[in-house]
C-alpha cells in the first residue's frame, strides 16, 4: 500500500504540472474534480447493478458487475490519493488515522448492537457520565493548549479566564483549533476515572454523555473514542452519546425504568428530579465551578471522584437500601 501511495504520488506531481499549474487552477479546482472523479466512478458501480426497474432489457452478469466495480474501485481509490495529497497528508498519518477510524467504527457498531441487548433492556441500573469536567479535566485542558498558544503562563482557570475575556476574538480562533488538532485524543485525565467507571461498569450500565460539538465539528467524535482508548477506558464503556446544549434531559427517556445516576459537573445540566424521579444528580465540584451555588436537594455534591465512587457503592447496595429509594 505505501508504494501504491508513492506511486499516486508521482502521478499527482506530473499531473499537477500539465494539467492545474499551467492553466491557473488552484487547490479548489483540484479538490472539485477529485470528487467529480469520485461520484462519477460510484455512478458506474450503481450502473453495473439492476435495480432499476426503468431498465428491464438490460441484465449485468455477476463477472460484468466485478469487472466494472474493481475497475471503478480502483478509480476512486486513486482520487481518493489525490485528495489526501492535496492537503499533504502523508502516507503515514493515512495509515494511522485508518487505524483511529477503525476503532470509532467498531465502537458505533457495538454501541448498536448494545442498545439492542437484553443486557440494556434488563439493567437495572444506569450511570450516565459526562466528559469533560468528569472524566477529562479540562480545566487543566485549558491553562495548557492556551499557554502553549500564548506563550503565557496561565496557571490558574481564573487567570485563563481573565484573559479570554479580554482577548475574545483570539480565544474563539484558538478554541476552533482545540477542537480540530488532536488535543483532545491526549487531554489530562481526571485522578479516579478509570476507578469510577470500572466501578459504574460492576453494578451496572455506563454511558457517556456530553455536549461536544460534534453536530458543527464530526472529528470529535474519533477523538473522543481515541481518548478513551488511550486513557484504558474504552473497555468500561457501553454507550457514547453527544447532545446539543441544554438537550442532555431529553437523552434520559431511554432510560425510564431504571435507576439512574447521573454525574455531572454543570449546574444547567443537572435533571428536575421532580420529573424523572428516577435520576439521582451526582455533582463533580472542580476548578470551573467551584464558585457554582447549587441546591443539595437537587444533587450529590461531590468534591471528587472518589467520592462519588463511595456515594455510589453505599446507595446501590441492596442489603443497606429502603424499600423507598431516596437518591440523596
Amino acid at each position: 500500500m505505501k508504494k501504491l501511495y508513492q506511486d499516486q504520488n508521482d502521478f499527482f506531481k506530473r499531473i499537477n504540472k500539465v494539467e492545474y499549474v499551467d492553466k491557473g487552477k488552484g487547490h479548489v479546482d483540484r479538490i472539485k474534480d477529485y470528487c467529480l472523479g469520485i461520484n462519477k466512478n460510484v455512478a458506474d458501480i450503481l450502473n453495473t447493478l439492476d435495480w432499476d426497474p426503468s431498465k428491464e432489457h438490460k441484465t449485468n452478469s455477476s463477472l460484468n458487475q466485478m469487472v466494472e466495480s474493481r475497475d471503478a474501485a480502483v478509480d476512486i481509490i486513486k482520487y481518493v490519493f489525490n485528495v489526501c495529497l492535496e492537503h499533504h497528508i502523508s502516507y503515514e498519518e493515512l495509515i494511522n488515522w485508518f487505524e483511529v477510524k477503525n476503532r470509532t467504527i467498531d465502537q458505533k457498531f457495538k454501541q448498536r448492537q448494545f442498545l439492542l441487548s437484553d443486557k440494556f433492556k434488563k439493567a437495572h441500573y444506569a450511570f450516565i457520565i459526562d466528559i469533560d469536567g468528569v472524566l477529562a479535566d479540562v480545566g487543566e485542558a485549558y491553562r495548557t493548549f492556551f499557554s502553549s498558544k500564548t506563550g503565557l503562563d496561565l496557571s490558574t482557570f481564573e487567570e485563563f479566564g481573565a484573559w479570554r475575556e479580554l482577548n475574545i476574538d483570539k480565544y474563539r480562533e484558538l478554541k476552533e483549533e482545540y477542537r480540530l488538532c488532536g488535543y483532545k485524543m491526549e487531554m489530562p485525565v481526571v485522578e479516579g476515572a478509570v476507578e469510577l467507571l470500572e466501578a459504574c461498569k460492576e453494578i451496572g450500565i455506563v454511558s457517556l454523555l456530553s455536549n461536544r460539538p460534534v453536530r458543527t465539528y464530526p472529528i470529535i467524535y474519533p477523538y473522543t473514542v481515541e481518548w478513551l482508548y488511550n486513557a484504558e477506558m474504552i473497555r468500561y464503556v457501553d454507550m457514547i452519546h453527544f447532545i446539543e446544549l441544554g438537550e442532555k434531559k431529553y437523552f434520559f427517556d431511554k432510560f425510564l425504568g431504571k435507576e439512574v445516576y447521573f454525574i455531572e459537573d454543570n449546574w444547567y445540566n443537572l435533571i428536575n428530579i421532580r420529573e424523572r424521579p428516577n435520576v439521582c444528580n451526582i455533582f463533580v465540584k472542580n476548578e470551573t465551578n467551584r464558585d457554582t451555588t447549587i441546591n443539595t436537594d437537587e444533587c450529590k455534591p461531590v468534591d471528587n471522584l472518589q467520592e462519588a465512587i463511595s456515594f455510589i457503592r453505599e446507595i446501590t447496595n441492596d442489603e443497606a437500601r429502603n424499600d423507598c429509594w431516596s437518591p440523596i
